[in-house]
């Protein structure tokens, strides 16, 4: 199977491509904030390319930013959603998907 990148077919780090939302009243923007990691990985049971970011905000708040291609039916590009996370969900979402990245943002961890 041919591997997408889709985050290559929206690369919000071009300006004007980025992807800003304002959710309960803060901002979230791909352009201002620190990537922390990107993934992308295949979701057969679902028949879609996933793409998965991490970033941080200059004040400390993450956020996921996530776009999904289906592959099976036909080929169709899926809105892209962005999400507010705290920091204990950040961390689960990077043991999930970037372990090796882990203690780079979240420092050294017990053995």
């Amino acid at each position: 199977m041919k591997r997408i990148n889709i985050f290559a077919m929206t690369d919000y780090r071009q300006p004007g491509l980025g992807a800003c939302h304002v959710i309960n009243r803060k901002k979230y923007d791909t352009e201002t904030a620190d990537l922390e990691w990107k993934k992308i990985y295949d979701d057969d049971d679902l028949c879609q390319t996933v793409g998965i970011a991490l970033f941080r905000k200059k004040n400390g708040e993450y956020f996921k930013y996530e776009t999904l291609f289906a592959r099976c039916s036909a080929t169709e590009w899926i809105e892209p959603t962005l999400s507010p996370l705290t920091e204990n969900q950040a961390k689960d979402l990077t043991e999930k998907y970037s372990p090796e990245d882990y203690e780079d943002i979240f420092g050294e961890v017990e053995e």
